[in-house]
């Protein structure tokens, strides 16, 4: 397996998980990318800059295809805002920045593979057949992420049932600085 590094997380671009207002203001959840900073302390990049100190939230690694496997979750806690960016993540959709403290299990960001949380609302991240899901929506419904690599890159997506043959709901890629072998389809890359 690859070790992952910092050249990961340069030229990061994040979306917020694309709900109509109405439905994120309801669910209150939105999605972000865990990593460290050169301190080696986690930090969370996320589309909502309401979020305050002692809000608790899951993380856990996609498997990406010939990357990285299931490699459990965590919870982490908000201790403040970070001044500067995460991890050297630009800026982009109006993302803000957040240092973490571990609660309870292990950041395997930017080690086990690329890891996203799930921050607000009541949804909970959950690996089952190989894939990490969760039910953003409540709905009974899980929605799927997946992980895979372009020639030069790494691409993450949250899909609203099975991965490439439902809805793409998030889209989150970054340069890894090398070549790396594409498992990526045209599905994962379209622009919407």
């Amino acid at each position: 397996m690859y070790q992952l590094t910092r050249a990961l997380v340069v030229g990061l671009l994040l979306a917020p998980f694309p709900t109509s207002a109405q439905d994120r203001a309801a669910t209150g959840t939105h999605i972000g990318v865990v990593a460290r900073n050169s301190d080696g302390q986690p930090c969370l990049r996320v589309a909502d800059s309401s979020l305050t100190p002692g809000l608790r939230f899951e993380t856990a690694a996609i498997p990406v295809d010939g990357w990285s496997d299931i490699s459990g979750t965590a919870v982490l806690e908000i201790v403040g805002v970070r001044p500067g960016a995460c991890a050297s993540f630009p800026g982009a959709f109006g993302d803000s920045d957040y240092l973490l403290r571990i609660i309870e299990g292990t950041v395997n960001a930017l080690t086990g593979g690329p890891s996203v949380a799930v921050v607000g609302g009541t949804a909970q991240l959950v690996y089952r057949d190989g894939t990490l899901q969760t039910d953003l929506d409540g709905d009974g419904v899980s929605e799927t992420f997946r992980g895979c690599t372009s020639r030069e890159g790494m691409h993450l997506t949250l899909w609203s049932g099975v991965p490439l043959e439902s809805e793409r709901l998030w889209y989150v890629g970054f340069p890894v600085g090398y070549d790396v072998i594409p498992t990526c389809t045209e599905a994962d890359l379209r622009q919407r």
